[in-house]
């Protein structure tokens, strides 16, 4: 299940860990659920997190919608899933270095997460494949490089930020 750039647009009332909460109930055993959202910078860098606020207001006087959340709310929307290397992070960080691209956005981040298995089932292969062999085939729906199809990203640079 792919929820790119919706809950953010989500306001407190709308309660948008609810919605992921129903979500992550309905989807099978082993399935995926992938998530980009605004992320308020943390205490440790107070600039950038004023910064942000002063944009979420004027994003939410011209666009009117648009709630940059904080590091632990947005991971409490994976619950007891298991959260995937990088971890949340943000996102071009999910892919390797692309020229002209190189640029860290501090408050879009993105993530995946792993539901559990059943017990009863063979536990599926954690990870999800890796299109970095031919991802401009992927890219245009054809398999990956495993036969795969559906959800492809780079390889993480390394470790997992939780």
């Amino acid at each position: 299940m792919l929820l790119f750039a919706i809950l953010h647009h989500l306001n407190d009332k709308e309660d948008p860990g609810g919605i992921v909460a129903r979500i992550r109930e309905a989807l099978a055993p082993g399935s995926y659920l992938a998530i980009s959202s605004f992320r308020m910078p943390g205490p440790e860098h107070p600039e950038g997190a004023a910064k942000t606020a002063a944009m979420e207001k004027l994003f939410n006087e011209k666009l009117g919608t648009g709630r940059w959340r904080d590091h632990d709310e947005i991971l409490g929307w994976f619950g007891d899933w298991e959260l995937l290397e990088p971890g949340l992070v943000p996102l071009p960080e999910w892919r390797p270095a692309v020229t002209g691209s190189s640029k860290r956005n501090a408050t879009y981040y993105g993530f995946v997460g792993a539901s559990p298995t059943n017990p009863d089932q063979a536990a599926p292969a954690r990870g999800l494949p890796d299109c970095s062999v031919n991802a401009s085939a992927w890219t245009r729906g054809e398999p990956g490089p495993s036969g795969e199809r559906g959800m492809c990203v780079f390889p993480p640079k390394s470790g997992i930020n939780r």
